[in-house]
This record gives C-alpha cells, sequence and structure tokens, in this order.
C-alpha cells in the first residue's frame, strides 16, 4: 500500500513538474510576444513620424515654390482678346505700349512681352507701380471700340484652379438672379463680399465691403 502511494505521489510530483516547466515555457513566449508586439508599435509609430516629417517637408516645399512662382509673376499682366500677327518681342513691346496710350490712356514701361496665343500676351513689367498703374486703368478697355479685350493678373497654376471654382460658383448664384462681380479670390453677391479661404479650400464671408447691422 504505502509503495502504491510512494509511486503515485511521484507521479504526482513530475506532473506537477511538468506542469510548472509548461506554465514557465508559456510565460516566456507570452513576454516574447510581448516584446514583438512593442516593437513593431515602436516601428509603426516610427515610421509614422517620418511619414509625418516627410509629408511637412513636401508641403513646406511646395508652399516655398509657390511663394517663388508667385513673386516671380508679382509684376506681369495677361492680356486676352488683342489679335497682334507676330512673335517678334520688340514689335509686341511696341505694339503694347502704343495699345495702352491709346486706349488706357497710361504710359508704362514694358520689359517684355510674350505671345502666348492668337489673342493672349503676357506683359512683364518692371515694378509694382508700373502693374498697378495698368490694374487701375484696365477698367476703360469698356469702352474700347470693335474689340473686347481683358487685362488679368498672371496667376499661379493653384491660384487659376480657385478662380475657376469662383467663376462656378458665381455663374450659379448668377442663374439664380443675384448681382454678381468676380474678383481675385474673392466674389460679390448683392453687395456682400465672399473672401476664398485657403485653408478649407472655400468662400467664406467676409467684413470687407459688407453692410454693418
Amino acid at each position: 500500500m504505502m509503495q502504491v502511494l510512494t509511486e503515485e505521489t511521484k507521479n504526482l510530483a513530475a506532473e506537477v513538474k511538468d506542469i510548472k516547466e509548461d506554465q514557465r515555457e508559456y510565460w516566456k513566449e507570452l513576454r516574447e510576444l510581448r516584446d514583438e508586439i512593442e516593437k513593431v508599435k515602436q516601428a509603426n509609430q516610427k515610421s509614422q513620424i517620418e511619414k509625418d516629417e516627410m509629408k511637412k517637408e513636401l508641403n513646406d516645399t511646395k508652399l516655398r515654390l509657390e511663394k517663388l512662382e508667385k513673386e516671380r509673376k508679382a509684376n506681369n499682366v495677361v492680356i486676352q482678346g488683342l489679335q497682334i500677327d507676330t512673335n517678334d518681342r520688340d514689335i509686341l513691346r511696341q505694339t503694347i505700349g502704343n495699345f495702352m496710350e491709346a486706349e488706357m490712356n497710361i504710359k508704362v514701361k514694358i520689359d517684355e512681352v510674350i505671345k502666348l496665343g492668337e489673342k493672349t500676351c503676357l506683359v512683364k513689367l518692371p515694378n509694382h507701380h508700373e502693374k498697378e498703374t495698368v490694374m487701375k486703368n484696365k477698367a476703360k478697355l469698356q469702352h474700347a471700340k470693335d474689340r473686347r479685350v481683358f487685362i488679368n493678373n498672371d496667376m499661379t497654376k493653384e491660384d487659376l484652379q480657385v478662380q475657376k471654382k469662383i467663376r462656378q460658383v458665381g455663374h450659379e448664384e448668377a442663374n439664380k438672379g443675384k448681382n454678381v462681380k468676380v474678383k481675385f479670390n474673392k466674389l460679390i453677391i448683392n453687395g456682400k463680399t465672399m473672401k476664398w479661404n485657403k485653408n478649407s479650400n472655400q468662400l467664406e464671408e467676409s467684413p470687407e465691403g459688407n453692410p454693418k447691422n
């Protein structure tokens, strides 16, 4: 009887030992698994940080390029609707100068004129003062005889896309019978000014020019 109990005790002790060994293996594997999960989390966090930094760097580069492009175009204007049958830049500069003097009653210095299309020219002016003189007097072209000529800013691609969206909104509002004026980065509807917000990428009401209650 004692021999049987001793044998059973040995077997039980062996089973307990095996169970403890299994538990040690289990906890070891669990720790290793947790360590692996933590490493993956850290790697993902590092990867996300690197992605965020890269995204910020690309965005900063885009903003710098946009700023440089705006500065390069700052003193330029684009004339549309004026038929000039030559690509010679000296003749173009002389023709545009004569046109502005005759139709707008202004005389400005012109650095260069580049023909962009059959009735479209890029006019490069030397400074902001000359550009401002042209833009302030462009309304006189409404009275030009036998032709419709328009003068606008030399816009960046982003500005062109924004103006396209503003014109679309203006067209929709005009179809509703509202009085609409489309300007650079803004839209005036029945006397109320809406300005383009770059952050929200949409037109928002502006206190500029709006009547106070």
